[in-house]
């Protein structure tokens, strides 16, 4: 079956190649303006289209968390891992949470073996 050029064909192929452009020579690659669904699918072809992790920055762990939901979406079968930051402060009189433990040393350990092409996380993490 030929897939039709649509007219948001036309802007999304030169999208896509800029943005892989960026990825390839480890420049930063800043999405603005893009709806949560859009930042999601964009962010699901470049990693389909990339040997290496890639890694998205979120400003917050509620945004990380909401577009971790979108990229599961998009994705499809590729797996989508979030890094948590860690929920305490050096020093502290208790540990972390154990399910914040569990997931950032599931992902260490995706990222280890190759089985994380997505990994979104915060500044903090």
């Amino acid at each position: 079956m030929q897939q039709q050029n649509s007219p948001a064909s036309a802007w999304i192929a030169p999208l896509l190649s800029e943005a892989l452009r960026r990825i390839e020579g480890r420049r930063p690659l800043a999405l603005h303006g893009l709806q949560a669904g859009g930042k999601a699918w964009l962010l699901a072809e470049l990693a389909g289209r990339i040997p290496a992790p890639l890694v998205v920055l979120c400003d917050s762990l509620r945004r990380a968390e909401e577009l971790l939901e979108d990229l599961i979406f998009c994705a499809g079968p590729r797996p989508v891992h979030l890094f948590p930051h860690w929920d305490t402060v050096p020093y502290d009189a208790f540990s972390p949470n154990k399910e914040v433990m569990a997931q950032r040393l599931q992902t260490l350990s995706a990222l280890l073996r190759g089985a994380a092409p997505l990994v979104v996380t915060t500044p903090q993490a």
